[in-house]
């Protein structure tokens, strides 16, 4: 799905906002290609820049066609390695969602700007650093302005662990520039994609600033130095909007929350960590920048679930639910989803589940549908978000998180039978315990099975000597199989056969 991330929002008792300057945010990604014949090592790497481009800014400034971005080797004083151009791909103007209609929509412009280029880089066992910063921001409410105009910039970041290491870092996805309505909490998804598979765990932090305070785009330096932005008195990267408001996000997909009183702009950072078997690849940081303004009267949409949104199964089951979402001022309705359970990617394996995109007006039932695999029993809950859109003037919109548990299947088996017997023998074994609609499978050795494969009794003929062996696992109704469970058998002997002389 193509995620909304951003509302645009005025009324004629909107606060004025001033913009000095066009950044309003980005993030920087990258992906191992290939290793060349000379045994280094190829990267992609991407750069998301978004800005203002309204008319009758005071200072209007486009994307530049090509950029520098310095690459550093992960050292004690993180030198420069190399300097690199990346070129100006394509850049779009990106459309207000909901109504075409509403006058509001006229007084926003947002722009972006997607750069790609590629970089070699020799084998390294500690790794690399790649950044690119550009000054400046626009003026924010949160951050320190140095002077007539904003002097603080943006810096964009990735880490490239060591290259015998193939790594792809997450990628943020969708717009990082919402206009939201101040004294109104509003959830949306600040999601990323990894290439790999990774875990990946969301969480605030400080956004970067530009080495440099104003003034034209600088060369990298020769050492790396990653700055941070200055705060005004009473904000942090916790509490981005202060005491007027509050912030806070889902470590597991990214959905977050925001809430303030107070109107105007606001800088927030999103960091993204993937680990790998319990290691920490690279971070990926998203800045955004967020304006509340204040609105007029729109209730934003509702959304559950008939079943409720977090649920429990077990493996091999399919699990079927409706998601329900209304809208209390009867508006139209647009509902999107966001998961890898219903794309595949960031590593996902297994059946995946549906959930079909739709609108209607007033309210909107969908059906969420998924067949699972034994294979796909988890320790942690599948995830995924559901978005609603509005088409009032403004529009408002909702997203929340549906959770399911997939159990494994815990087999509690026993066995029962005679353990001690003649060669030659005949003995009936039975399971208990066995869960319904169980099926079993039995193995024997120094022994046949006679009959009752399948079934929870068996009747075996024990033709060898020693020690036997009894073993069954049950089979769920689901077709997920349980562990072996096993029962030993002494086989005595049968009497030496008699010689008759005379």
């Amino acid at each position: 799905m193509k995620r909304i991330l951003f509302i645009f929002l005025i009324s004629l008792t909107v606060v004025p906002i001033t913009k000095a300057t066009h950044l309003i945010g980005g993030s920087m990604s990258y992906n191992f290609i290939a290793q060349n014949s000379t045994g280094n090592y190829i990267y992609k790497v991407t750069l998301s820049l978004y800005r203002d481009c309204q008319k009758g800014l005071t200072t209007t400034v486009q994307f530049e066609p090509v950029i520098v971005i310095g690459i550093y080797q992960s050292n004690t004083n993180r030198d420069l390695y190399n300097t690199t151009r990346i070129k100006l791909i394509y850049k779009i103007t990106v459309p207000a969602p909901g109504r075409t209609d509403c006058p509001m929509n006229n007084n926003v412009c947002i722009e972006k700007g997607f750069y790609e280029g590629f970089i070699e880089l020799e084998p390294s066992t500690i790794g690399y650093e790649i950044t690119f910063e550009k000054c400046c921001r626009n003026e924010q409410v949160n951050l320190v302005k140095g002077g007539s105009t904003p002097t603080q910039g943006q810096s964009y970041y990735c880490k490239i662990p060591p290259t015998n290491i193939k790594n792809g870092s997450p990628v943020f996805t969708g717009v990082p520039s919402p206009f939201l309505c101040a004294n109104d909490t509003t959830s949306f998804l600040n999601a990323a994609v990894d290439p790999d598979g990774d875990s990946l765990v969301y969480y605030f932090v400080k956004p970067y600033s530009s080495i440099g305070n104003g003034g034209p785009i600088k060369d990298p330096p020769k050492v790396l130095t990653l700055n941070t932005v200055k705060y005004n008195p009473g904000f942090s990267e916790k509490f981005p909007f202060g005491s007027a408001g509050y912030s806070k996000v889902d470590s597991f997909n990214g959905l977050t929350s925001y809430f303030t009183t107070v109107t105007g702009n606001y800088v927030v950072a999103i960091e993204v960590a993937e680990y790998r078997n319990g290691d920490l690849l690279s971070v990926v940081r998203l800045d955004l920048q967020i304006i509340f303004i204040n609105c007029p009267p729109n209730r934003k949409p509702t959304i559950t679930g008939d079943k409720g949104k977090d649920l429990t199964i077990e493996a091999g089951s399919k699990i079927c639910f409706n998601v329900l979402a209304s809208d209390p001022d009867n508006d139209n309705l647009q509902l999107s989803t966001t998961g890898n359970m219903f794309t595949g990617l960031s590593g996902w394996k297994g059946p995946l589940a549906t959930l079909s995109a739709k609108t209607g007006k007033g309210a909107i039932t969908s059906e969420f549908c998924w067949q699972t695999s034994c294979e796909q029993a988890s320790t942690k809950p599948y995830q995924f978000a559901v978005t609603v859109l509005d088409d009032g003037c403004p529009g408002k919109y909702n997203t929340v998180n549906f959770t399911i548990k997939v159990n494994p299947f815990i087999s509690k088996l026993a066995l029962g039978g005679t353990v001690n017997l003649c060669q030659n023998a005949i003995g009936v074994y039975s399971a208990s315990f066995d869960a319904i609609g169980s099926q079993f499978e039995w193995d024997i050795s120094q022994g046949i099975i006679l009959s009752g494969q399948y079934t929870k009794n068996i009747t075996v003929k024990w033709n060898g000597t020693g020690i036997g062996k009894v073993r069954c696992r049950e089979i769920s109704k689901y077709n997920c199989f349980g562990e072996w469970k096993e029962l030993n058998v002494t086989i005595n002997s049968s009497p030496a056969i008699p010689i008759i002389n005379g």
